[in-house]
């Protein structure tokens, strides 16, 4: 197994992307495993994963409701090419129960990506981001966020924050 490239880490253009990992589906699957950012690590080229797309969304957002749908058509355009995607959701519309007296709990946890997965027929890794991995030290803040990354190298080639445009650049990266 490859050791995963080291930094400098960060949510920018050019930065390596740290080795997060998440609890979630793979392939829109029903079991609840942990997922590495270094499960799409592909130096060599032998899992055939030239690209990964790094979705940041909510189940609250409009923009990542509508980009559900899109995410499924890229799926079915590019996997075959060398594109994975995963979708770290980090809060869930429907609050937990509070304690009386505290604030609702709109965290993400396990149901919440298994109701985007069944809502929205997601045939790509879902995963929940609890801990707010991917806001921490991003700016703006708006959802959803997303990363194109090399996976020969971990490096972030584009980001963009509110719309999909991350297909710009996508072709050179699955030649």
């Amino acid at each position: 197994m490859a050791v995963y490239p080291t930094g400098p880490y960060g949510f920018n253009v050019g930065n390596t992307i740290s080795d997060f990992t998440f609890l979630g589906y793979q392939d829109g699957g029903r079991q609840f495993t942990d997922i590495d950012l270094s499960d799409y690590y592909d130096p060599s080229g032998t899992k055939g994963i030239k690209a990964l797309f790094l979705s940041l969304g909510r189940s609250s957002c409009g923009a990542c409701v509508a980009q559900a749908g899109s995410m499924n058509t890229w799926d079915t355009q590019y996997r075959s090419k060398g594109l994975r995607q995963l979708e770290a959701l980090h809060t869930d519309i429907k609050p937990v129960d509070p304690t009386p007296g505290t604030p609702k709990d709109f965290t993400a946890r396990q149901s919440t990506a298994l109701d985007w997965i069944a809502k929205y027929a997601s045939r790509y890794d879902v995963v929940i981001d609890p801990t707010y991995q991917l806001n921490k030290g991003v700016k703006p803040i708006s959802d959803p966020r997303g990363w194109l990354i090399d996976t020969k190298t971990m490096k972030i080639v584009k980001t963009y924050n509110g719309a999909p445009g991350f297909l710009q650049g996508l072709d050179a990266l699955l030649k």
